[in-house]
C-alpha cells in the first residue's frame, strides 16, 4: 500500500521508446514508465497515469493542475521545475529528456526523485532502451537518439527496422477494427474517446450532452432469438443517430449501450431529442412483438470535464436510476452526479480490495424445517472498506456486474468457500453444505468449467457439500453454453439450484432447460404464505420440486409461523433471519463445530438465551 501518497501523471504518447502509448493495454509504455513504476516501488509513491490515449494532453493537464508529473518532455514549453532523467546527442546535438513537476506536486516529490535520479548512470538508460526495443520494436522516428546512447542500440534499431514496418501495419489494421462496430456499423467507444477532444474544449464545452441509452438486449434474445435482438439494436442506432444529426457522434459502448455526443442547444431540446428516440424505438419493439427495458441518462458537461471515462459512467448511471424508476429519461443533477462519483470510486478501489482482502466471506446458516438443526449456509460477500466500512453486496455487486468483473469476485468467494469447507473437513464435519452464487455471465464465460474445477481439485472436501446457485431471474443469451456448463459441474459432483424461483415469469422454462439438484423459493412467496392463494402456490411448487427429485429451500423466513406453515407443506431447508442473521465465516465455523461435534445437544437460534 502506497505510504509516501498518490501521484498523477501526464504521459507522453508518441516518445517511442522512451515513452509510447499501447492500445492494446491501454497504458504508456517504455523506459520512463518503467523508471516511474520502479521509483514509486522503492519510495513509497503511488504513480498513477492519468487518461492514457494517442492523444498528447499534457500541456492541458498540466494547465488544470490535474497531474503532478508531466513526462516525457524534450523542451521547455511546459512551466514547472525542470528534472533532467538523462541526455543524448541527436543529429549531433544534445537533447535532454526530462520530467516536469507542476505546482500541484507535494514538495517532497522533487527531493525523492532527484535523489533517486543519482544513483542511476548513463549505461543503465541506454540498457533500458535496448530492452524496450528488443521486446516491442514500434518507432524507427528515434533512430538518432541511439546515437547518443551506444552503437550497439543503432545497429539493434536498424536491424529490427523491417520488423517494425510489418507489426506497425498489423497494429494499425488491429486498431481500425476496434474502431466499428460490426452489428451495427456505428463506431465504438473507442473511437468517442479520440474523437472528443477535437469536438470538445473549453469554449463550446457547456453546449455539449453525453447521452446514453441503455437496452436490455439479453432479455429479447432470450425470449425472440438472436436476430430480433439484433435488429432492435440496429434500429436503434439508426434512430438515435437522427436525433444527435451530424454534429455529434453515437457509438456502442464496451457496456453494451449506445452512448451519443450532442449539441442540441439546451438541456431540454437534448432531453426532448432522447425521448423522441426512445419513443420510436418502444414503438419498433412493440410491432415487432418484443419487449426492451429502455430508458436513457443525459449528462450535461462541466467546466473542467475532460474524463470521458467519468462522463460516460455517470451517464449510464443515471440510465440504469431511470430504468429502475420506469423513466424514459433522466438528466444528471448536482446530487447524481455526486453518487456516481462515489459509485466510480468504488470501481476504483475494487483493484485495492481484492488485493488486501478487504472481501470478506460471511454465512446465513439453515436449519432443517423438521428438526430445526443447522444443516448448511449460503455464502455471502461483503466489503470491509477502508473508509467506507462494511458494504454490503447491493453497494458493490451491481457495479462489478456493469463493470465486467462480477466473475473475479464470484472466484474469489468460491475459493474463500472451498477453504472453509476443506477447514469443516479437518474438523469431521462432513454434511455440512455451503451455497454460492454466481452470476450468469461467470457460468456461460468460456472458461467457467475449468477454473472452477482447478479451484476445487486443490482442496479437500466431499464435493456435493458445495451448491451453486443460479437466479433464475437473470436471462442468459446462452442456453447452450449455460446447461453444457452447469451439467459439467454436476458430473464433477458439485450441486446445482435455482435461487430465487418463483419470482419470475422464466421459472417453469428454466426447469425444462436445465437438471437442477433443488430449488430455493422466493421471499416474496414464504411473505404471502399466510393467504389461501399463497400457500396454494407454494405447495404446488414444493409437490412439483418433490416430484423431479429436488431438495426445496426456502428464503426470507422471518418468524416461527413460517416455519410451521412450510414444516406442513414438508419444505426441505429454512433460511432468514427466524434462524440465522449473517455472521463472519470464523464465528459461524465455531457454532458449526460446537453443534456437530455435540450431536445431542439441543441448538439453538440466534438471540436464544
Amino acid at each position: 500500500m502506497s505510504t509516501a501518497g498518490l501521484i498523477y501523471v501526464a504521459g507522453n504518447p508518441d516518445l517511442y521508446p522512451l515513452e509510447y502509448y499501447d492500445p492494446e493495454s491501454n497504458t504508456y509504455q517504455g523506459v520512463i514508465p518503467a523508471f516511474l513504476e520502479r521509483f514509486a516501488q522503492d519510495t513509497g509513491y503511488e504513480l498513477r497515469y492519468l487518461q492514457p490515449g494517442e492523444t498528447d494532453r499534457r500541456a492541458e493537464l498540466a494547465q488544470n493542475q490535474q497531474v503532478d508529473i508531466v513526462s516525457g518532455c524534450v523542451d521547455s514549453k511546459i512551466e514547472g521545475e525542470q528534472i533532467t532523467l538523462f541526455r543524448a546527442e541527436t543529429d549531433g546535438a544534445a537533447t535532454e529528456y526530462r520530467l516536469v513537476l507542476t505546482s500541484a506536486a507535494p514538495e517532497s516529490l522533487e527531493q525523492a526523485l532527484r535523489g533517486y535520479l543519482s544513483d542511476v548512470k548513463q549505461s543503465e538508460w541506454t540498457g533500458s532502451v535496448l530492452h524496450t526495443v528488443q521486446s516491442d520494436p514500434q518507432d524507427s522516428a528515434l533512430l538518432p537518439l541511439t546515437a547518443g546512447l551506444g552503437l550497439a542500440a543503432c545497429l539493434l534499431l536498424a536491424a529490427l527496422a523491417l520488423l517494425y514496418r510489418r507489426s506497425r501495419r498489423q497494429l494499425r489494421l488491429a486498431v481500425e477494427s476496434r474502431l466499428y462496430d460490426p452489428d451495427t456499423g456505428l463506431h465504438t467507444e473507442e473511437y468517442l474517446l479520440r474523437c472528443f477532444p477535437s469536438f470538445v474544449n473549453d469554449k463550446n464545452r457547456a453546449l455539449y450532452y453525453i447521452s446514453y441509452f441503455y437496452l436490455n438486449l439479453a432479455h429479447v434474445e432470450w425470449r425472440d432469438g438472436h436476430e430480433a435482438a439484433l435488429a432492435l439494436l440496429r434500429y436503434a442506432a439508426e434512430t438515435v443517430g437522427q436525433q444527435v444529426g451530424a454534429d455529434g457522434i453515437v457509438c456502442r459502448t464496451s457496456g453494451g449501450g449506445l452512448a451519443a455526443l450532442m449539441s442540441a442547444g439546451s438541456s431540454q431540446a437534448t432531453e426532448d431529442r432522447c425521448v423522441t428516440a426512445v419513443e420510436q424505438i418502444r414503438a419498433f419493439a412493440k410491432d415487432a412483438g418484443c419487449f426492451c427495458d429502455l430508458a436513457v441518462g443525459i449528462y450535461p458537461l462541466q467546466s473542467g470535464d475532460h474524463d470521458l471515462h467519468r462522463i460516460l459512467f455517470m451517464a449510464q448511471q443515471c440510465a440504469h436510476t431511470a430504468c429502475c424508476e420506469g423513466r424514459d429519461c433522466l438528466v444528471c443533477s448536482e446530487s447524481q452526479r455526486r453518487t456516481a462519483e462515489e459509485e466510480r470510486q468504488l470501481v476504483a478501489d475494487i483493484d485495492r480490495g481484492f488485493a488486501q482482502e478487504q472481501f470478506q466471506v460471511y454465512l446465513q446458516l439453515y436449519v432443517s424445517s423438521a428438526r430445526r438443526q443447522v444443516v448448511g449456509g449460503e455464502m455471502l460477500a461483503r466489503w470491509q472498506h477502508l473508509q467506507k466500512g462494511l458494504l454490503l453486496p447491493g453497494q458493490f455487486v451491481p457495479l462489478m456486474e456493469r463493470e465486467g468483473i462480477v466473475s473475479r469476485l464470484d472466484y474469489y468467494c468460491l475459493e474463500k468457500v472451498c477453504a472453509f469447507l476443506e477447514m469443516l473437513d479437518r474438523n469431521d464435519v462432513r454434511d455440512f453444505f455451503i451455497s454460492c452464487n454466481f452470476a450468469r455471465s461467470t457460468i456461460t464465460s468460456p472458461d467457467f468449467v475449468e477454473r472452477c474445477q482447478e479451484i476445487i481439485s486443490r482442496y479437500h472436501f466431499i464435493r456435493e457439500l458445495l451448491i451453486i446457485e443460479v437466479t433464475e431471474s437473470e436471462k442468459s443469451s446462452d442456453y447452450a453454453q449455460m446447461t453444457a456448463h452447469l451439467q459439467a459441474m454436476r458430473a464433477f459432483g458439485v450441486r446445482v439450484i435455482f435461487d430465487d424461483f418463483g419470482a419470475g415469469f422464466s421459472s417453469f422454462r428454466d426447469l425444462q432447460e436445465y437438471a437442477m439438484d433443488g430449488l430455493k423459493l422466493d421471499k416474496y412467496l414464504v411473505e404471502n404464505i399466510g393467504t389461501k392463494q399463497g400457500r396454494s402456490i407454494l405447495d404446488a411448487m414444493i409437490r412439483a420440486g418433490h416430484a423431479l427429485g429436488m431438495t426445496i429451500l426456502a428464503e426470507g423466513v422471518e418468524d416461527d409461523q413460517q416455519a410451521q406453515m412450510l414444516q406442513q407443506l414438508h419444505c426441505d431447508v429454512l433460511q432468514g433471519f427466524y434462524s440465522s442473521h449473517p455472521i463472519p465465516a470464523g464465528e459461524a465455523a465455531k457454532k458449526i463445530i460446537a453443534q456437530f461435534r455435540s450431536p445431542d445437544d439441543a441448538p439453538k437460534r440466534d438471540g436464544d438465551g
